[in-house]
């Protein structure tokens, strides 16, 4: 079986047309049914992740062996309040993978590193050249991760890049 994480950027308002989100649909269920891949990796902090979230969270009804994770940059305190829906859904589960510490102000950088290290795939939204689900894509890149752009555009400036 294969492991899949989730980066794109914190607010991409694009993400809440309906084509934008059947296309989604289309790449996660693609991914489970012809790439076997029953596990999701998710940090829930932008527009592009949650899209993704709802969209797996979907899936599993359809596809029951399929696990999804959120993914904490922090070391829960107790205190943390789950979402309501994600507390609903007994499919999901909250980890927290850093195994050492890390300055706050890295820590959501490095958490992204772990999904990508731990993931086959990575389905990106990444549509500019900053910020950390760039940081995260092109980490990925370096460590030869099977990508799935969201963004042709961006798909096309990679294969470019590396000519």
């Amino acid at each position: 079986m294969a492991t899949c994480c989730f980066s794109g950027h914190k607010y991409s308002f694009e993400y809440q047309n309906s084509e934008y989100r059947k296309r989604l649909t289309d790449i996660i269920e693609n991914l489970i049914v012809n790439e076997n891949v029953d596990t999701f990796y998710c940090g829930k902090r932008g527009d592009f992740d949650l899209l993704c979230w709802r969209i797996t969270s979907e899936l599993i009804k359809k596809h029951p062996h399929v696990k999804i994770y959120h993914v904490l940059s922090y070391f829960p305190t107790g205190t943390d309040e789950r979402s309501t829906e994600s507390k609903l859904r007994d499919e999901i589960q909250t980890i927290y993978l850093l195994e050492e510490r890390v300055p706050p102000r890295y820590a959501i950088i490095r958490t992204n590193q772990c999904m990508v290290d731990i993931s086959d795939f990575v389905l990106t939204g990444v549509d500019h050249t900053y910020g950390g689900a760039n940081t995260a894509l092109e980490y990925a890149e370096k460590k030869h991760k099977k990508i799935i752009y969201f963004n042709k555009e961006r798909e096309e400036k990679n294969k470019q890049k590396r000519i």
